[in-house]
């Protein structure tokens, strides 16, 4: 899993897209510290990605 700083998705939103299309899942960073996940969807797989989504962070 490939870390991205924030600073990345202002600076070189090109790239950050890229390494998403590549590695599948980025973890977006603050001041080192992790605060998002980004993965890809599509218009037909998005309702499915955001279900499974919220059902895995619910059963924390």
């Amino acid at each position: 899993m490939k870390f991205i700083p924030s600073r990345d998705l202002r600076i070189r939103p090109g790239q950050v897209w890229k390494q998403l299309r590549k590695e599948r899942e980025l973890i977006i960073t603050s001041n080192g510290k992790p605060v998002a996940l980004m993965t890809p969807v599509t218009e037909d797989s998005i309702e499915e990605t955001l279900r499974i989504m919220r059902s895995a962070r619910n059963s924390d």
